[in-house]
């Protein structure tokens, strides 16, 4: 039974990745299908637009995008580039509900970006976990068991040994599950300085996405890169039934939880079910930006309606 290796959460047009670095970096790190899930308020037509003409064979592009749902960001992903053209879908501060019934008519998946990555757009900063548990219980959707942007930043939760030998997904949820209640509270003597607090924080928004994926329909991951070599930082590995992937398939295979053996950090398999990470390590410039970018308001969004506004504008007036 064939093992495919996914990137879902990806995007090119605010750093203007091009498509040969995308496209070399997913080749080189072993990535069969990766999701172009630019940001609704970010070009996300174009960005797939960028990208699929120079797919290379053994890759299978998944149109997609970060939507910005009233409830924080929400990953979509469609079958074709018609995708694009639900208008409704990238409306500004669209309704969840909204996106469930589009998402039921156009045969759509639709998972929750980083539940607890960024205090100003992500579900749990919205509904509580209590709140985010039960539309997660509720409703047919899937929910980033891992963001690479996140964990990456958080090494230090690997750096405990709490990953030794993963070998299913169930084994991993069960050895990196650190809940409000046990887990983290074993930490506080670990926790000295000012950046230990930091790193916390970020280890406590990767468990609770752990174990709130654990009750999802099913389960995405991915790298979240906004540059190219960082793609494939966040992976999720599924054996399938399929002998290839393509997109009038890839949507119904990522419904099987059941078939996910791995979901975190770039890995190779050094034996039989046990992974080795793979991934860089970011440098301290990178897990500062990161931290602060995980802790404040973002203010990219302001920036780019204001760049379209005055574009619009520079065009009624010639």
């Amino acid at each position: 039974m064939p093992v495919f290796t996914f990137d879902l959460h990806s995007h090119v047009n605010e750093n203007k990745v091009t498509a040969q670095d995308y496209f070399g970096r997913a080749k080189a790190v072993g990535i069969d299908a990766i999701a172009i899930t630019e940001h609704a308020h970010i070009r996300p037509k174009e960005a797939f637009e960028k990208l699929e003409n120079s797919v290379p064979e053994g890759i299978t592009l998944i149109p997609g995008c970060e939507l910005n749902c009233g409830h924080g960001h929400l990953l979509c992903y469609g079958k074709d580039k018609g995708f694009f053209e639900i208008s409704d879908l990238f409306l500004e501060n669209v309704k969840f509900e909204a996106c469930l019934d589009i998402a039921k008519q156009e045969g759509l998946l639709l998972s929750i970006s980083h539940p607890w990555g960024f205090n100003s757009d992500s579900f749990g900063y919205t509904l509580g976990f209590e709140g985010l548990e039960e539309l997660v219980f509720e409703n047919d959707i899937g929910v980033e068991i891992y963001n690479g942007m996140i964990g990456s930043i958080a090494n230090f939760i690997y750096e405990t040994g709490w990953v030794k030998k993963p070998v299913s997904f169930l084994d991993f949820l069960e050895k990196n599950r650190v809940t409000r209640k046990t887990g983290i509270t074993r930490l506080s003597t670990r926790l000295k300085s000012k950046i230990d607090q930091q790193r916390r924080n970020v280890v406590e928004r990767c468990s609770k996405a752990i174990e709130l994926a654990s009750h999802a329909k099913f389960v995405t991951a991915g790298s979240d890169a906004h540059v190219s070599n960082r793609i494939g930082e966040g992976i999720l590995k599924l054996k399938s039934d399929e002998p290839k992937l393509t997109n009038k398939n890839v949507l119904e295979e990522l419904r099987k939880k059941e078939n996910v053996i791995w979901s975190g950090p770039l890995v190779i398999e050094r034996e039989p079910g046990v992974y080795e990470r793979a991934d860089k390590p970011f440098n301290n410039k990178e897990i500062l930006q990161g931290m602060g970018y995980a802790t404040r308001k973002l203010v990219g969004k302001v920036r780019e309606k204001a760049r379209i506004g005055k574009k619009e504008e520079e065009s009624t007036q010639t």
